[in-house]
């Protein structure tokens, strides 16, 4: 007599494939540094659906926390971690779970700061060397196999000098300008210093490039397509968001976002694509680099945030998804994630693209 063998049901077939697929073709670690991975997550990643709801996003033990930033390339927040002289890069995955990655060691005496990742997909970062004789300050490039090395740039430690520079000079009080931030387009790269001066540089060439008479607040401007957006606001007069050509430091446009809260520069401006995004007391607007139109799209209640305050992160994503960053007043970091995608004018409602959801958490060489 002939056993009758049990047939396996054709869920559990399908699911211990797509497991296996998404482990191999996403190179997830087997370390479980993700945790929470469930069978509706392997799901939606082979599907390409990693939709995450608004809400605030639980952060991993913050001993350590150094800088939370936003991995174009992968539409993913990251966050490096510092432990001595060691640092670690950590994604934000599938299920809100935090996937480290990436390993470096700080070299002695040195300390890294402003990380961004570029056009290109790979991470960099300001380097600043405390020397014997004096401090001085590099990009440098994290790459993928634990080391980091420099990309050269021309006069890199000299910050375009302002008028208030110079006065300071003159009586020989100057300091030398640090950098504060660092942001890309392209093989271009915006550097700005503590006077918010701002020098331009091509990436590939390491030259200093276009104007160097720019000035922006490093959370008030966009660097774009060879365009640099920045803000002018004086207390008797509206805000308006001034558009230049850094080729020739031309101004282009400017534009006018009518939120009452912003004469007091009380604001931050991010970007995705085509898209504006202004957050200020008043709520979050948005806009298009192509008009000059502003439209509010949540009140600040609804963004999720408490109250206006100074913000460690505010980054447009994919699918006019808005994340924000703050330290409560017991120090603790938030970051909330804001779909901003209800009632967006219609011009820029067109802009979303299809992009497929990436796992691979590591910068690329």
């Amino acid at each position: 007599m002939k056993k009758y063998i049990k047939p396996i049901p054709v869920f559990l077939i399908v699911s211990a494939v797509a497991a296996l697929y998404v482990s191999l073709r996403y190179d997830i670690p087997r370390s479980s540094t993700m945790t929470g991975a469930t069978d509706s997550t392997i799901a939606a990643v082979s599907a390409g659906e990693l939709d995450r709801p608004p809400g605030e996003i639980p952060l991993p033990d913050q001993d350590g926390i150094r800088e939370l930033f936003y991995n174009p390339a992968k539409n993913a927040i990251c966050l490096i971690r510092q432990s001595g002289k060691r640092l670690q890069l950590s994604v934000l995955g599938v299920d809100d779970a935090w996937v480290s990655s990436t390993e470096w060691t700080v070299p002695a005496k040195a300390g890294l700061s402003h990380f961004v990742y570029g056009t290109d997909g790979k991470l960099y970062a300001c380097l600043t060397d405390a020397g014997k004789k004096k401090t001085g300050q590099k990009l440098v490039r994290l790459r993928k196999n634990g080391t980091i090395s420099e990309v050269p740039l021309t006069d890199l430690e000299k910050a375009p000098e302002t008028t208030r520079d110079a006065a300071i000079k003159k009586k020989g009080t100057s300091t030398p300008q640090t950098i504060t931030d660092i942001k890309f387009s392209g093989t271009a790269l915006a550097i700005t210093y503590q006077n918010n001066a701002v020098k331009f540089y091509n990436v590939e060439e390491g030259q200093a490039l276009g104007a160097s008479t720019l000035r922006g607040e490093p959370h008030q401007s966009i660097f774009y397509k060879y365009h640099y957006l920045t803000s002018h606001a004086k207390k008797s007069t509206a805000l308006r968001l001034r558009d230049y050509d850094i080729r020739t430091g031309i101004l282009e446009h400017t534009m006018i976002p009518a939120a009452p809260d912003c004469t007091d520069r009380d604001f931050y401006l991010s970007s995705y694509k085509e898209n504006i995004w202004l957050l200020s007391a008043d709520g979050l607007y948005a806009g298009s680099f192509a008009d000059s139109c502003f439209r509010r799209i949540l009140s600040l209640e609804e963004t999720g945030l408490p109250e206006m305050k100074s913000l460690q992160l505010f980054q447009a994503a994919r699918d006019h998804v808005i994340y924000i960053s703050y330290a409560g007043d017991d120090g603790t970091l938030h970051l909330i994630r804001t779909d901003a995608s209800g009632d967006i004018p219609s011009s820029h409602a067109g802009n979303q693209t299809a992009v497929k959801n990436e796992l691979d958490f590591s910068p690329s060489v």
